[in-house]
């Protein structure tokens, strides 16, 4: 069955023209109806055409870049730096500050244009959708954006040049090593704090820290907040990875090697995808849960996306055309590795094999046979929507039941645990998304010694104790009155029968 993106008018089988390359897309005229591995789409003049893709390829962030050129004259002396930290240092701490350090910081430490500021009922709204549904996200985020998106073959290419996720040269059926999948977890538990922290979720609950700022405040993602310094550390891990990847192409051609790269690693093109595949696949995956949001919870979502998006360093024009309605935005739009890496681990220690029925399920058949995930059998099939239609339980309890406290206690002690989580799997330390050592054939791939340290954080027994109470009270609390609603209804209906 195919994935349907968006509303579509009724139409015949017939009548939908199916693409093998999106250079076919030049033929298509305002109204077709289009298939692409699996994929529907209606086309008009909101989809982005390849000479469009060709244009963002050839653009990049070069105020980031020249920035870091200066911060870090070689290359190397990034590695284990927090960006943010030596950004602030060359640009308030010196007398004479070079203009390329100023710009840029200069741009990332002013507020946003007006088109693109969000406002605080927005960001509530975001917040309370993203927890209601964090579960659903978080799956759709790992098995259709991460592990489709990351297939790529652009991006596929700069991961591999920099070894970002697997080993350069890596094929997909090798079997990787212990270490290698450690690392891919690592990183990908470093991509989630990084969407925890611009959707607001503390790794503690209100009651225990006042320094939280309040559901609804902008100050999180404005200048000088922990969403704002996520996103403007990753931006500047764009581009050191920029000038790796940049640095080896040339090593490269210099060695007589040939060379096949359309444009800039990491360029515009590349980030405006990834920024879609965040904001926008997880309403995909959501609709095909039978969790539809409303207009008015995909918009926030979406309007906060667009914020990180400036941060992150996407050009403002492609934002105010591409992202500013979620119709344009539906139309705006490596595996193996990723499954691998997260099976077995907590919190539900799923296999393998249902992690490929999960992006099977989100990802359609044609794109999932496209990226290499192997079939499943029937019974993980049944399995993977048993799972599945279990934890829309939760979901649906915020929605219904009457006591309205319980969906904002739920809410907080899942911003809380989620961010606990993440920082206990990655050693009691919270990311700074530094620069990480160089891979050779001799190793690397890790953080030196002294960026892990400066990164741990105390834990608090007591404090994860406390979540896991508060959290077995609303489980039981909701269980009882399911098991209570039952039985009154069996007693209703066994008394009109007689």
């Amino acid at each position: 069955m195919p994935v349907v993106i968006g509303n579509i008018p009724p139409y015949q089988a017939c009548n939908v023209k199916h693409l093998t390359h999106i250079r076919e897309a030049a033929d298509l005229q305002n109204g077709d109806i289009v298939e692409f591995l699996g994929h529907i789409i209606l086309w008009d003049e909101n989809c982005i055409s390849d000479k469009t893709c060709h244009e963002w390829r050839q653009q990049g962030d070069p105020l980031c870049d020249a920035a870091l050129e200066v911060i870090f004259p070689r290359g190397s002396t990034s590695t284990g730096k927090d960006l943010l930290e030596e950004l602030e240092q060359q640009a308030l701490r010196r007398a004479e500050v070079d203009p390329n350090v100023k710009r840029f910081y200069d741009e990332v430490s002013r507020p946003p244009p007006s088109e693109l500021l969000v406002l605080g009922e927005e960001i509530r709204t975001c917040r309370d959708f993203f927890l209601d549904n964090s579960i659903q996200i978080m799956q759709a985020l790992l098995h259709y954006s991460l592990a489709a998106g990351f297939a790529s073959p652009r991006i596929v290419k700069t991961l591999q040049t920099i070894s970002y996720l697997v080993p350069h040269g890596y094929q997909t059926m090798k079997p990787l090593s212990q270490s290698t999948n450690d690392r891919t977890y690592t990183r990908l538990l470093e991509t989630f704090q990084f969407i925890l922290d611009v959707m607001g979720c503390p790794s503690v609950l209100p009651a225990v820290t006042e320094s939280i700022p309040q559901p609804g405040s902008q100050a999180y993602l404005l200048p000088r907040g922990e969403g704002w310094k996520s996103a403007v550390r990753v931006r500047m891990l764009h581009g050191i990875a920029r000038r790796r990847t940049r640095e080896k192409l040339e090593k490269s051609t210099s060695a007589g090697h040939e060379v096949d790269f359309d444009g800039i690693p990491i360029s515009q093109e590349d980030l405006s995808a990834t920024l879609a595949s965040f904001c926008i696949i997880p309403l995909w995956c959501l609709d095909r849960l039978g969790l539809k949001p409303s207009r008015k919870q995909a918009n926030a979502y979406l309007s906060v996306w667009r914020l990180v998006g400036y941060y992150l360093g996407v050009s403002p024009q492609i934002l105010l055309r591409y992202f500013m309605d979620l119709d344009v935005a539906n139309n705006s739009i490596p595996t193996i590795p990723i499954l691998q890496a997260v099976s077995n681990r907590p919190p539900y220690y799923t296999t393998f094999e249902y992690n490929c029925a999960v992006t099977r399920f989100f990802a359609g058949p044609e794109l999932s046979a496209h990226l290499g995930v192997p079939e499943v059998s029937t019974r993980m099939v049944i399995k993977m929507h048993f799972m599945l239609a279990l934890q829309t339980v939760p979901v649906l309890c915020s929605k219904w039941y009457f006591r309205r406290g319980w969906a904002r206690q739920r809410r907080e002690i899942l911003a809380a645990g989620l961010a606990a989580s993440v920082r206990y799997q990655l050693g009691m330390r919270r990311s700074k998304f530094r620069p990480r050592i160089e891979v050779t054939e001799d190793g690397g791939g890790e953080l030196p010694q002294f960026a892990l340290a400066s990164e741990k954080v105390k834990p608090m027994p007591v404090h994860g104790t406390t979540l896991s109470q508060k959290w077995n009270a609303l489980v039981v609390e909701v269980v009882g009155v399911s098991v209570g609603a039952a039985i009154a209804l069996w007693t209703i209906i066994h008394r009109l029968q007689y």
